[in-house]
């Protein structure tokens, strides 16, 4: 993903995205189980959730 002034991303990072990194990392989840409350527009680093159970879930450090 390209980074333009002010460490603003060109574009965003969407669960999509995040899914298909996992993927590679050989974490397989369904786009849907991710917990992203909006698109990532700029760098740093998030915390996303991944819907597992209603009562539980766990949450992932994302850096872009």
């Amino acid at each position: 993903m390209k980074v333009g002034e002010e460490e603003k991303l060109y574009g965003s990072v969407t669960s999509s995205d995040i899914q298909r990194k996992l993927a590679e990392l050989g974490i397989q989840v369904d786009k849907r189980k991710i917990d992203l409350a909006e698109p990532i527009r700029e760098l740093g680093q998030y915390n996303v959730g991944i819907k597992i159970h209603p009562t539980c879930g766990p949450r992932c450090a994302s850096r872009w």
